[in-house]
């Protein structure tokens, strides 16, 4: 989970450009995923999520990532805390749930195409968020 954190967080600070951000960390997602696909497979969809250990890891590795997109949505919109957490837990979750997708599909198309997918349907809600700076 460790690694997942680490790779969203290192992958919003790559640029400054915010598409290249979403590309970044979707890219992290996506990486998580098939690089331990397994592991991911035993933390997220087992029983073991009903366990009180596992299901805090779990939380607290998503609230991690949200953080990470919240901070810079709401200094980049200046948009108020709840609207610019909602498209952070958004934006997080479509990227779990497209990752899981592909990996449960086995894979059906070339991951670069997965990524790039996931980021244009994004990037086109994502492009009408107001920037509070030039």
């Amino acid at each position: 989970m460790d690694n997942l954190v680490c790779g969203v967080q290192q992958a919003l600070r790559t640029t400054t450009d915010n598409r290249g951000r979403l590309h970044a960390a979707v890219q992290a997602f996506f990486d998580f995923i098939d690089h331990d696909g397994q592991g991911y497979r035993l933390i997220f969809e087992n029983d073991y999520v009903t366990e009180p250990e596992v299901a805090a890891q779990v939380r607290v590795a998503t609230e991690s990532c949200i953080d990470a997109v919240f901070a810079l949505i709401s200094e980049d919109s200046g948009l108020d805390p709840h609207r610019a957490r909602m498209i952070a837990v958004g934006l997080v979750g479509m990227s779990v749930d497209c990752a899981r997708y592909w990996l449960d599909s086995d894979r059906p198309i070339s991951k670069s195409d997965a990524v790039e997918g996931t980021v244009q349907f994004a990037w086109g809600g994502l492009s009408h968020v107001p920037l509070a700076r030039s």
